[in-house]
């Protein structure tokens, strides 16, 4: 009757977590937008100075994206004085952010590679950098308040 009960209780827990694990993964999470992202963290006080919008050809060069790929960006930079930077993009498809977000990778290694002597003060930004990729979108961060850029990014 024990042995009854023990598998009475661990099939009811059992199934308990699978419900829990099924809620947690039913979650969606947010895709970035590339109009309305890089304005809520420019307005949530993430950059030490006002960035700068770069044009979209300037970007997808800059990211070395193929523009064939990308349906929407946006982008913002320093003006020379700071590492801090934010873009976003929609690309046509899962496959086509996944091969981008390596590239937005080797962008943020340059980035770190040419400032770590340049600009060493900017390095704290550059090695709490966000690349981060959400479906068939991308977000490249570099900012002077990651918790700010947080709380805007939801």
């Amino acid at each position: 009757m024990k042995t009854l009960i023990k598998r009475g209780a661990a099939a009811v827990l059992a199934l308990l977590l699978a419900v829990s694990l099924a809620a947690c993964g039913g979650k969606e999470t947010k895709e970035f937008d590339a109009e309305s992202t890089p304005k809520a963290l420019m307005d949530a006080g993430a950059f030490s100075e006002e960035l700068e919008e770069l044009e979209e050809d300037i970007l997808l060069r800059l990211y070395e994206l193929d523009e064939s790929k990308v349906t929407a960006a946006a982008g913002f930079g320093s003006t020379g004085l700071t590492a801090e930077e934010v873009a976003v993009f929609e690309m046509t498809d899962e496959q086509a952010a996944e091969d981008a977000e390596l590239l937005l990778q080797a962008h943020l290694e340059y980035q770190i590679e040419s400032n770590v002597d340049y600009r060493p003060k900017e390095m704290p930004k550059l090695e709490k950098a966000v690349v981060e990729r959400r479906g068939k979108t991308l977000l490249f961060l570099v900012a002077a308040d990651y918790e700010a850029a947080n709380r805007a990014l939801g």
